[in-house]
């Protein structure tokens, strides 16, 4: 059994369609997952997830936490 000792940065953000028809805000689409880990050297890897609505992770698994283990598993 694999163990995970990282520090992640996770941002969610909506996903807003702006089409003509909409108000200034939009409306949402959909959810963009971020999350970043760093290292020595400067770099930075970065995972994105976007999800339209309807996806059944958005509620019964909003941060992706299957996806997210299996990328921190694997080194980033």
């Amino acid at each position: 059994d694999a163990s995970i000792d990282e520090t992640v940065v996770v941002r969610l953000y909506d996903l807003k369609s702006l089409s003509i028809g909409t108000n200034d805000d939009g409306f949402k689409v959909g959810e963009v997952l971020c999350l970043a880990t760093s290292s020595w050297g400067g770099t930075l890897d970065i995972l994105v997830i976007v999800r339209p609505i309807g996806h059944p992770g958005l509620s019964n698994d909003r941060f992706s936490q299957d996806l997210a283990i299996n990328w921190l598993l694997s080194g980033s």
